[in-house]
C-alpha cells in the first residue's frame, strides 16, 4: 500500500478519525523532539571527542558492517552522499580511527574498516547512549517498554515498506482508496 493508497480521513468515521489524527499527530510531534534533542545532546556529548554527528555514525556503521566495509555501503547506512561519505571517512582515517585498503578484485573500490581506537571509540559513543537511554526510560515499567518496542518495530516495518515513489510530489492530494476503474 503506498501513501497515495492510504484511505483519507473523509474515508474514517469522523470520531474516530479526529482522535486517530490528533493522536498520531501528538506522537509525530513527540518523536520530532525526541529526535532532535537527542541530536542535539549526541552532539553536545560527541564533542569532547572533537566528533561530529556524521563521523559518529559513519563509524558506528564501520564498525557494524565491518570488516572491510565498501563506501557505497557505508553511504546506504549513514544515508550519507557518497561525496559526503567519502570526506567523512577521510577525518577518520586522518584521526587514526578508521583505515582505508583497496578491493582485493576491484581496484574501483576502496574496502573501510575500523582501528583499534576506532572500535574503541565507537563501543564508548555506544555505551553512553545506552546509559543515556536507560536513564531515560528508568520511570517506565518493563511492560510499558515492551509495548514502546512492538510499537516502533511496527512503525519501522512500515516504513521501511514504502519506496521514494510512495511521497511523489501531489501524492497527496491525488489520494484514492483503490485505483481507478476502467470504463471499458
Amino acid at each position: 500500500m503506498t501513501i497515495d493508497h492510504l484511505p483519507a480521513a473523509s474515508e474514517m468515521d469522523d470520531s474516530a478519525s479526529e482522535t486517530k489524527s490528533a493522536i498520531a499527530r501528538d506522537i509525530k510531534h513527540t518523536m520530532d523532539d525526541l529526535m532532535w534533542r537527542s541530536f542535539a545532546m549526541g552532539a553536545t556529548v560527541l564533542k569532547q571527542y572533537e566528533m561530529t554527528l556524521q563521523q559518529a555514525l559513519a563509524l558506528g556503521a564501520i564498525v557494524r558492517l565491518g570488516p572491510d566495509v565498501d563506501m557505497g555501503s557505508m553511504s546506504e547506512a549513514t544515508l550519507l552522499a557518497p561525496s559526503t561519505t567519502t570526506s567523512v571517512v577521510d577525518r577518520l582515517v586522518q584521526r587514526g580511527f578508521a583505515s582505508r585498503s583497496p578491493h582485493p578484485t576491484d581496484r574501483r573500490r576502496v574496502l573501510v574498516n575500523a582501528t583499534r581506537n576506532g572500535e574503541y571509540l565507537a563501543r564508548e559513543i555506544e555505551e553512553q547512549d545506552l546509559n543515556a537511554f536507560l536513564w531515560m526510560s528508568r520511570q517506565l515499567s518493563n511492560h510499558d517498554l515492551d509495548m514502546i518496542h512492538s510499537a516502533f518495530r511496527h512503525l519501522l516495518k512500515e516504513l521501511v515498506s514504502l519506496k521514494p515513489g510512495d511521497f511523489a510530489p501531489g501524492a497527496r492530494h491525488a489520494r484514492r482508496s483503490s485505483p481507478p476503474k476502467s470504463s471499458g
